[in-house]
């Protein structure tokens, strides 16, 4: 019964029903070369990368192969759409508490960690040391960053050696008076690292910034997308439709994320394993989508109590995240698949 329901749920994402998450995957499933804007997104699509990952299950058990760390809540920023703006700006992780973790999570089989908020990462005041330690041990890094402070200045930066990829949240996607030559300025600062641009599209999107994204994009080769996402704690969409619209022509790397379509949580949260959230007091979360995994009136906009799994010191004993009390899930696909890879089959050859 399992195992059709599993068969059942990949044939109905990838054939069947026309939700927003179903059409997205089809579009990226449409692309053929090892660019593939499915290398980018994870939330609410088929994840091909976990399909062919060999090391995400081993002997049955889920590893933690990649975990998203939050190393500060300071913030530079006030985006007005922020999933973590009533978190307390004045945490952040202690220095010998995160060489600690880095040392402990790689004895687990972790292999790469997303450095998240939170608030601002390039805000922590040992990030070029977390850097190099990090690299040194053999992770490879993701950066998500508002590029503020790297978009002020020219000149290569350290971290174009030590991260795989970045993805620069635009701040102000609303007015139409955002500076999109900061874009410019961060990627030519990062020429050997794939860089992303995270768009948040809320009711009064200004058509305008979207379209200087998208140009910029095009012409600059280390872009590697530009994710147009639905404002997540309040949808449009109508202003999605329209910012699809205008974007699609101008530039080929645009992806259009719509959050509207989600399922509920589930348990036990296989995925609680794969990728865990860590927070700047140490806190272990399911995912980085707890701050609104409440809905409605119940997303917290920061890392709630009650979705807390333990402390990141006591990970090999913890028991994976009861989803069941999610009312707002994206990585349902995510659970699904592994389900189905954590259990034991017979005639394995007859693929």
């Amino acid at each position: 019964m399992l195992y059709k329901r599993f068969c059942k749920q990949i044939e109905l994402t990838l054939f069947v029903e026309d939700t927003d998450i179903d059409i997205m995957t089809r579009e990226l499933l449409r692309e053929t070369d090892k660019s593939s804007p499915m290398s980018f997104v994870s939330a609410g699509v088929l994840p091909l990368k976990l399909l062919q990952s060999k090391d995400a299950v081993v002997d049955g058990a889920i590893r933690p192969i990649h975990i998203q760390l939050i190393p500060t809540n300071r913030c530079n920023s006030g985006c007005s759409w922020c999933s973590c703006r009533r978190v307390d700006r004045k945490k952040e992780m202690r220095w010998a508490e995160l060489q600690e973790l880095l040392q402990y999570f790689r004895e687990l089989g972790s292999k790469s960690i997303t450095i998240t908020g939170g608030g601002e990462p390039t805000l922590y005041p040992h990030f070029d040391e977390f850097l190099e330690l990090a690299g040194d041990l053999g992770y490879d890094l993701g950066l998500v960053t508002n590029g503020l402070r790297w978009g002020k200045k020219e000149g290569e930066l350290p971290a174009n050696h030590r991260l795989t990829w970045v993805r620069m949240s635009i701040v102000d996607t609303q007015t139409g008076e955002y500076d999109s030559s900061r874009v410019r300025r961060v990627a030519n600062r990062l020429p050997d690292v794939d860089m992303g641009i995270s768009f948040t599209v809320p009711k009064d999107v200004s058509l305008k910034t979207a379209s200087e994204i998208c140009r910029i994009a095009e012409e600059t080769p280390n872009i590697t997308h530009i994710r147009f996402v639905e404002n997540i704690v309040d949808f449009s969409g109508d202003a999605m439709d329209r910012v699809e619209s205008r974007c699609r022509t101008i530039s080929s790397k645009a992806i259009f994320q719509r959050r509207s379509a989600y399922s509920r949580g589930q348990s036990p949260c296989h995925i609680s394993f794969l990728k865990p959230m860590i927070d700047v007091d140490g806190s272990v979360y399911p995912c980085c989508g707890v701050q609104y995994a409440g809905g409605g009136e119940s997303q917290d906009l920061k890392m709630p109590q009650r979705f807390r799994m333990g402390h990141w010191t006591e990970f090999h004993r913890l028991n994976k995240f009861d989803g069941s009390v999610c009312n707002k899930c994206y990585y349902e696909n995510y659970n699904n698949i592994l389900s189905g890879m954590t259990r034991e089959l017979t005639h394995k050859t007859f693929l």
